[in-house]
């Protein structure tokens, strides 16, 4: 690839939906404009997350995810959860212990690992 072509690329600017797991943003110190972006990108995290849970449970796209449990959805096994790992490994670039797979007990639980372990 040209350097030219490599500016032209860099210069684009892409919607939020087509960001890949490469792009984390962090809030600059003492709040300010950042806080929106990273308000979106919590979100897009959200999403993601969301659609791994959809996938690998096997449920419905409107399915209210923010509630579940391990304990209440009859789906998800031992082999659902392994699917969840590897979603959330996969798509966010993580590498999960014994003890973070553990504590994947609820979508919040997985949304609160994420979110903790991708800064």
């Amino acid at each position: 690839m040209t350097l030219k072509r490599r500016k032209a690329m860099a210069e684009k600017i892409e919607p939020l939906s087509r960001l890949g797991r490469c792009c984390r943003f962090r809030a600059p110190p003492r709040g300010g404009p950042g806080r929106s972006v990273q308000r979106i990108m919590t979100a897009h995290r959200n999403e993601r997350l969301k659609a791994i849970f959809v996938v690998a449970l096997r449920l419905p796209p409107e399915t209210d995810t923010a509630v579940m449990r391990r304990v209440a959805v009859e789906n998800w096994d031992s082999l659902a959860h392994i699917s969840i790992v590897a979603g959330i490994e996969g798509e966010f670039g993580l590498s999960l212990d014994a003890r973070d797979i553990e504590r994947i007990s609820s979508f919040e639980a997985a949304r609160l690992l994420v979110e903790e372990r991708a800064r």
